[in-house]
């Protein structure tokens, strides 16, 4: 039986591990696999390869075990990052009875042996990897900086359940295992999980959501959730393309079809929970697409309805609750914006008017959402006060967030009050800045000037020096080249 208490209302996922298909979600029994494979190439042509092999002996991962991954263990490897965003690599998710609880589940020996089972699932399975990861941080050039990810892992391994470490024969005999309904179950983390955990940014996946939709729809919001997310800032009817062999590509054991009857079968049924709940207002429009020497494909035009603003609303509602809590936060300086994000929790009777980003920001671009994420995670800003900060102030949101690691100061009130004055009134930056700023600057202009010295046609000696004739030096003398055309064509070079 399940229950309603304890369950995580939203989870921060990395967004590669989002996209990344590991989980067989899917209605039908028969439609499974025990081998992933995506050998294909990234938006840069070079080669991305992702291979999930599950052990079948032990179980697939499906829609169980995605549950649980989702409410439970991502959860609670978030909670253990440190200031550099990498999780520890012993990870607690809790009591069992707790566990139990956060997935929806009474507490029992035959449940705890049932969620042992699950956890054990993802973590038999080995994957194998080799691509690029875009790290979300800009180089000077204000270039995204990508990192190499290259290994074969497993994502993690039971280390112990209250004070017993857990081997792999005690769990090939399950129903043998014994253990006490508050023993807090540990796992170990791999390296490359951990390094996979750190180096990317993330999504939020709104569980209110993904309860209430079949396992294949879940998929279609892990993988298509960003892309809807960005057009709820357009009106009501907006769109956004996605296409078909991609999407096939990512969510296995789908079936690629080459029929345009039977992929607009396929789409529609994986969807049909998100037109009946308004989150897309409409079917999607599906068209063909033929070109020369590649096999036929077709364009996905998914149209955004009602829903995904509220479940979108819903995120920030629950992403700003949950960092107040934690926040020594100045109360009268936040509560002064007229469009908190209070109504995330009305009074019983009342019904709070739902909250959209509609209004707030023409164009949510990546650097936009970066600097939001960094205001509201980093620093527990309201949802909706960070917006404002960024529709009005966006330069000094920019400015006092990218000179936050170089001040000093004792903060008093609460981070988030002192940002908002800080953008607000313009704080004078700091001197270990302006140094740092300075010395960027300086070295910008020598490379300018050594890229000029290197391209000059009348120097050919990399000090500057030019050999002219002039009548006083009719045999030829040294020059030093002042590099400005206007000057030296007035000279005659030696050959």
């Amino acid at each position: 039986m399940k229950l309603q208490s304890q369950r995580q209302p939203i989870t921060k996922f990395p967004k590669t591990n989002l996209d990344l298909p590991f989980f067989i979600l899917t209605e039908s029994h028969k439609d499974t696999t025990e081998i992933i494979k995506i050998h294909t190439a990234d938006d840069h042509g070079r080669p991305f390869i992702w291979e999930v092999y599950h052990n079948k002996a032990i179980g697939i991962p499906k829609e169980a075990a995605h549950r649980v991954n989702r409410l439970l263990t991502q959860p609670a490897i978030n909670e253990t990052r440190d200031e550099r965003n990498r999780p520890a690599e012993i990870v607690p998710i809790g009591g069992i009875r707790e566990s139990l609880r956060k997935v929806g589940l009474q507490a029992g020996g035959r449940q705890g042996r049932w969620l042992i089972q699950l956890l054990d699932e993802v973590g038999s399975s080995r994957c194998v990897a080799d691509f690029w990861i875009n790290t979300e941080q800009k180089d000077e050039n204000g270039k995204f900086v990508y990192v190499h990810f290259e290994g074969r892992f497993a994502r993690f391994t039971i280390y112990r359940i209250g004070e017993r470490h857990i081997t792999e024969e005690e769990l090939a005999k399950l129903n043998e295992l014994n253990f006490d309904l508050d023993d807090v179950i540990y796992l170990r983390l791999e390296p490359l999980e951990r390094t996979l955990q750190q180096i990317q940014g993330h999504r939020y996946t709104d569980n209110d959501l993904m309860d209430i939709v079949r396992p294949p729809t879940q998929r279609w919001l892990e993988i298509c959730g960003g892309k809807m997310y960005g057009t709820v800032k357009h009106k009501k009817g907006s769109y956004f393309d996605w296409l078909y062999s991609d999407y096939v590509l990512h969510h296995p054991p789908l079936k690629r079809h080459y029929e345009h009857k039977r992929v607009t079968e396929q789409i529609n049924r994986i969807v049909k929970d998100l037109v009946e709940k308004k989150v897309l207002s409409k079917y999607p429009a599906i068209t063909k697409i033929v070109e020369p020497e590649k096999e036929i494909d077709f364009n996905l035009r998914f149209y955004v309805g009602e829903g995904a603003e509220e479940s979108v609303a819903r995120v920030l509602g629950h992403l700003s609750k949950g960092r107040k809590q934690k926040s020594d936060v100045n109360k009268n300086e936040l509560n002064n914006s007229p469009q908190k994000i209070q109504e995330a929790a009305p009074e019983q009777g009342s019904e709070a008017p739902t909250p959209t980003t509609t209004d707030l920001l023409p164009i949510i671009t990546a650097e936009d959402d970066d600097l939001l994420q960094q205001l509201v995670v980093n620093f527990g800003i309201d949802a909706i006060r960070a917006f404002e900060l960024l529709k009005n102030h966006r330069e000094a949101v920019k400015l006092q967030l990218e000179a936050w690691p170089y001040r000093k100061v004792n903060i008093k009130q609460g981070r988030a009050a002192w940002m908002i004055r800080a953008i607000e009134r313009n704080y004078e930056m700091p001197p270990d800045y302006q140094q740092v700023k300075q010395k960027e600057a300086d070295r910008q202009r020598l490379i300018a000037e050594h890229e000029r010295v290197t391209a000059c046609p009348f120097c050919r000696d990399m000090n500057g020096w030019r050999k002219i004739i002039t009548d006083h030096y009719p045999d030829g003398a040294m020059r030093k080249c002042s590099h400005d055309p206007a000057k030296e064509n007035q000279l005659k070079s030696a050959t």
